[in-house]
Order: C-alpha cells, then sequence, then structure tokens
C-alpha cells in the first residue's frame, strides 16, 4: 500500500443525532481529505438506536419488531429527505428497505448480538448517503467482516485482529483509493462459534483504535460532543480541557471520572504508538493523548477527576485474631458476586472500609443486609455501614518521586476545610504517572475541587 497520512476517525451516536449531524460528519471527512489526510471513519450506531434495538429484544414480539421498523423507516426517510441528489434519495431509500429487511431477518434468527449491532450498520448507510450526495465515493464494512477476532468472553484476540485488520483494510485502501471507508464499531467475530460477538457499550472506541493500530494511522480521533478531556470534570468544566497528557494519565483520569474513551481503546493506541486525538468537529481546541505528558515541575497535575461512589466499612474484633485471616478475601468475593466495582481499600486493627460504584436498582440498606448475612455464614460478627462518599483522583507524570508532594495536597485541602476520610496512592514504581486519591464527605467535592484548581491551575 502507498505511504499515505492515515486518520482514523471514531464518530460517537451524538455525532449522528439528526441530518445536520450527519452533513457535518461529511464535511468533516472531505475537509480531511482535502486537507491531505485519508481518513477512515469508525462509526456507532445512530443516536438512541442501540436502546431502541435492545427494547425490541426485551420484548421479543412480532408487534415490537413492527414498531421498531415503523419508527426506523420514518426517521430515516426524514433524514435522506434532506439529500439533495434525487438519485442518490431514492437509492438511499431502497438501501433502507433492505436493511429493514435484513433487521427482521435477524432478529427471526434470535442472534441478538447481530440483531443489535445493525445500528452501526444503518449509521455506515446515512454516512455513505451524505456523502455521495457531496460527490464523494464511500463504502461501508460491517465490524463482523473486517476481521476483529474475540474470544467467548468478548476479549479482542489482538494480534490476530491486527493481522485480520491490516489485511482486510490495506487491500481496500489500496484498491479504492479514492473513496472513503467507513468501518462499523462495537461487534467482532468470535473465534470459536464463528458468531457475532458484541465488545460491550462504547466499544466502538476500541474498534477505532484497532483500526488506527493495524493501519498505523497518523493519530486516531475520536468525535465527541465535548472539546476534549476536562482537567476537573464535566461538573468543573470553567477550568478548561487539557491539552496534553500521557497514556498512563489519560487511563487514571478515565478510571475515576468520566468514562470519555473506553479503556482498551488507550491500551491498544498506546502499544501501537498511536496518538489519540479527543474533539468535537465544532471546535478548534482538542485534548491529545499520547507518549508525552504536558506536565513539569511547575505544572504537575495533569487532570483531577472528582467523583461521588459509595463507602462501606466493616468492623469486627476477629480481624486481629487466627480466626479473621482472609477476611478482606471474603468482602472482596462478596463484591465480586454482586457485580460491583472496588475502587479503594483502607485497613486498620478491626475495620475495613472500601470504596465502590454502585448500580441504581440496589439499595444501601439491602445491599448492608446482604453484606451482613454473607459475612455472618462466614463465621464472622461484623457491623456493617454503607453511605455516600467522593474523592478526588489526582495524577501526573511530573508528581512521581517528589518529595513534599502529598504534604502540599494534603495542606491545600485543609486550608479548604476539607477533611480525608481516606486516602490512597499507586505504587511509583509500576507506572510513570502516579495517582492520588482522597475521599471526603461529598458536600465537600466542590471546595476540594476548586481549592485544588486554584492552586494548580489558575496561572496556566
Amino acid at each position: 500500500m502507498p505511504k499515505r497520512d492515515i486518520v482514523a476517525v471514531k464518530f460517537g451516536g451524538s455525532s449522528f443525532a439528526d441530518h445536520r449531524c450527519f452533513a457535518d460528519a461529511a464535511d468533516y471527512l472531505l475537509a480531511m481529505r482535502a486537507a491531505g489526510h485519508l481518513p477512515v471513519a469508525v462509526v456507532s450506531a445512530p443516536k438512541g438506536v442501540t436502546d431502541m434495538l435492545l427494547g425490541a429484544v426485551k420484548e421479543g414480539t412480532d408487534s415490537a419488531l413492527n414498531k421498531l421498523g415503523e419508527k426506523l423507516r420514518e426517521r430515516y426517510r426524514e433524514l435522506l429527505g434532506h439529500l439533495s441528489n434525487e438519485e442518490i434519495r431514492k437509492s438511499a431509500a431502497v438501501t433502507v428497505e433492505e436493511e429493514l429487511e435484513e433487521l427482521r431477518n435477524t432478529f427471526a434468527l434470535a442472534n441478538k448480538d447481530a440483531f443489535l449491532s445493525r445500528g452501526e450498520s444503518h449509521s455506515g448507510m446515512m454516512l455513505s448517503a451524505f456523502l455521495d450526495d457531496k460527490g464523494c465515493k464511500s463504502t461501508f464494512v460491517e465490524g463482523y467482516e473486517t476481521g476483529i477476532a474475540v474470544n467467548r468472553k468478548g476479549t479482542v484476540v489482538e494480534s490476530e485482529t491486527l493481522v485480520n485488520l491490516r489485511k482486510k483494510l490495506e487491500t481496500f485502501l489500496a484498491e479504492e483509493g479514492d473513496t472513503v471507508l467507513i468501518v462499523g464499531g462495537f461487534v467482532a467475530r468470535c473465534r470459536e462459534t464463528g458468531e457475532h460477538r458484541l465488545m460491550g457499550r462504547n466499544s466502538t472506541d476500541v474498534t477505532g483504535s484497532l483500526v488506527g493500530a493495524a493501519l498505523g494511522a497518523s493519530w486516531y480521533e475520536i468525535i465527541k460532543d465535548v472539546p476534549g478531556i476536562y482537567r476537573a470534570g464535566d461538573d468543573f468544566r470553567h477550568w478548561g480541557i487539557v491539552e496534553r497528557m500521557c497514556y498512563d494519565e489519560a487511563t487514571e483520569v478515565l478510571w475515576r471520572g468520566a468514562r470519555v474513551v473506553h479503556p482498551m481503546a488507550i491500551k491498544y493506541s498506546k502499544r501501537a504508538k498511536v496518538p489519540i486525538r479527543v474533539k468535537n468537529i465544532s471546535e478548534d481546541g482538542f485534548t491529545e493523548i499520547s507518549d508525552r505528558s504536558g506536565t513539569s515541575k511547575k505544572h504537575p497535575i495533569a487532570a483531577i477527576a472528582p467523583a461521588a461512589f459509595y463507602v462501606v466499612s466493616v468492623m469486627d474484633a476477629l480481624m486481629n485474631a487466627d480466626e479473621g485471616k482472609g477476611y478482606m478475601g471474603k468482602i472482596a468475593d462478596f463484591f465480586v458476586r454482586e457485580n460491583l466495582n472496588i475502587l479503594d481499600i483502607a485497613t486498620s486493627a478491626d475495620t475495613i472500609s472500601m470504596t465502590f460504584q454502585n448500580g441504581d436498582d440496589l439499595s444501601e440498606e439491602e445491599l448492608q443486609k446482604r453484606l451482613i448475612r454473607f459475612l455472618e455464614d462466614c463465621g464472622y460478627q461484623p457491623e456493617v455501614r454503607i453511605g455516600r462518599m467522593a474523592a478526588v483522583s489526582i495524577t501526573g507524570e511530573a508528581l512521581a518521586r517528589v518529595p513534599g508532594t502529598l504534604a502540599k495536597i494534603t495542606r491545600i485541602l485543609g486550608e479548604a476545610g476539607v477533611n480525608i476520610e481516606i486516602g490512597s496512592q499507586s505504587d511509583e514504581r509500576m507506572k510513570r504517572s502516579p495517582n492520588m486519591v482522597f475521599c471526603m464527605e461529598e458536600s465537600d467535592l466542590p471546595k476540594a475541587v476548586d481549592a485544588l484548581c486554584r492552586n494548580y491551575f489558575a496561572n496556566e
């Protein structure tokens, strides 16, 4: 394949909310081509469509499928009504009817993952029509057909996937150089069964990163409805976005804060050394994630991730006796059984505290009852308390191995009237960018964030 400046460009569902969004996406790809780049678009389903498909699967009736088909037909006809070329509009309308028939056939086969991944095909179909209407040829390839391979658990088989993708996409680009390639995200092929397998919510980010890695892209763009990664979270946008951060910093910030980028997308891009740009196509700025950190001795913090969550504290005198060996492991087993993600752990002689993210379908009281019952069945005598809490997670490559960093941060929080209830720090020997977490009462979160931002970001 000739050497070209390839750029993988992922469009999320919010990028395809209406006809203006599809037109903007097409214009953006054309502008990239005019600037000498070769964009490869990777698409999610149109906004709300995956939820519509999930609703039809949940109801599981022909009536639900018929209602879905009518809603989608109406929505896509309205989109196509904004195309200027009548011939392209008619051709696209035929494609819509073919796709709705394919949707019905997939539903009849009871292939849930294949059915739920049709939304990405709808985006590919619509974006292709809008590109054609602007005089640019395009071709859509379903994610299932690209060669992305996963195991039964849905985990990407990376080496096999990159070989398959490279072969498939480089062949296309060599033969169809004047055509925009559009790739569907969200779905892969199960290597054991050959069936469709969804890679999880927001996994089109992962598809895009694999496409970028396979093609040796100059960079990988993730188009969002925000201009980048906010340096203090979505609720404190006035502190602006991070202009540049390294892969490890991004991983830490996104773990505790808003999931702007899928963590596995960062992993695959890091291995391939493909920079990620998180941006909004209507704004000039963006956040670049690469090998380079934007921190320095003067500005050591890359970003702050504030978040609210839950804390469980278990107190039992048996923890300090031979009978209590393995106590923490039992609590962890309970959280695995309840499908809850543990964030932080703090211990004392007879108390273990864990912060965690709770689902919306389980009350604090019910969770407390279940945990007490579980531990009592293990032979323990626990006192359990569960409540809300908040934390700020601070990361930055320049924080590593700098004496006095922890003292300075705790002083800033103390002067702001914030009491630190639980604290933790990652092992600086394991990662380039250390992560410090300070837990507090939820009501103290705004003043904690503002105090840290005033001290570290105000003069940038």
